[in-house]
């Protein structure tokens, strides 16, 4: 995967299209990333959000940003990661572009609160994702938002945090 990767950056770059370079910078964050190697995933995402703010569109910049929400997570940073969604959901909020994107960045914003057991919060933002999913007729992440939403409702039937979330 990476051989074709890198050909593809090869060939964005003998062309100079900032478009396909985004595209590539991100595949190969992606690829990192699943990989386990989340500072080079960073490095590339650095990269792409660096091109996609020159292409001015903001779809791309939006998904970038996510990305980025997705390795700080992942690393632990979730200060970082929650600054990287909210960056993103302003955008897509602002512009109403990438509707996907931003019941993405709200479904992904609800787990971290989850683990940050602010289960309330999380569920408004699960509502919202849940809300845009629907209206795009996407059932897997319709899925998935279930999914998380029956987790925190468990988590509020069987755990002491309902005292901690009232505080």
């Amino acid at each position: 995967a990476q051989h074709f990767f890198k050909l593809a950056f090869h060939y964005a770059t003998i062309e100079d299209d900032e478009e396909m370079y985004c595209q590539v910078m991100q595949e190969l964050g992606i690829l990192y990333s699943v990989e386990g190697m989340l500072d080079s995933a960073k490095y590339y995402f650095n990269d792409a959000l660096k091109y996609s703010k020159s292409l001015h569109d903001t779809t791309w910049e939006i998904s970038t940003l996510r990305l980025l929400g997705n390795v700080h997570y992942k690393l632990g940073q979730f200060d970082d990661a929650l600054s990287y969604y909210h960056k993103a959901l302003g955008l897509a909020s602002y512009y109403g572009r990438a509707k996907a994107e931003e019941g993405k960045l709200c479904n992904n914003i609800g787990i971290l609160l989850s683990d940050w057991k602010k289960y309330h919060k999380s569920l408004s933002y699960y509502h919202r994702a849940l809300q845009i999913m629907k209206d795009a007729d996407n059932e897997l992440e319709i899925s998935r938002i279930y999914n998380n939403m029956g987790t925190v409702y468990w988590y509020l039937q069987n755990s002491d945090s309902r005292s901690e979330e009232r505080r």
